[in-house]
């Protein structure tokens, strides 16, 4: 066995919450910049290989392409950030994306035409 403390590897779930990993949450930069809470909101989560301190559960890390570094990933608690601004906003950015996506989907569908007295006509701006 190595020097180092953080010598077990394990598995964790991405999820909405956050990095799951024995019931505790994290959540790191590359996860952040990459948009995997978001992601697993909307496609479901996923398993990574992750690395930990048995004794520590404060940190847990994730292999990096680079075998010499680690990605760092901090606890957090869902109850931190419930309710908080940060989740508001995400939620509001979901909201707006599926506004988006109804329009896109009507006027594909409408194909910027309406109905007047059951007849379909196209829209034209008077001049």
């Amino acid at each position: 066995m190595s020097d180092n403390p953080i010598n077990v590897t394990g598995m964790a779930t991405i999820t909405p919450k956050g990095i799951r990993f024995r019931n505790l949450y994290y959540s790191c930069p590359r996860a952040i910049s990459e948009r995997w809470f978001e992601i697993a909101k909307i496609s479901g989560g996923w398993n990574i290989k992750i690395l930990y301190n048995p004794v520590n559960f404060k940190l847990i890390f994730l292999e990096t392409k680079n075998e010499d570094e680690m990605e760092r990933c901090d606890l957090i608690e869902h109850h931190m950030y419930q309710n908080s601004k940060l989740e508001k906003y995400f939620l509001s950015i979901q909201k707006l994306k599926r506004k988006r996506r109804q329009y896109q989907k009507s006027e594909k569908d409408n194909c910027g035409c309406r109905k007047i007295n059951g007849n379909i006509s196209k829209d034209f701006e008077s001049q």
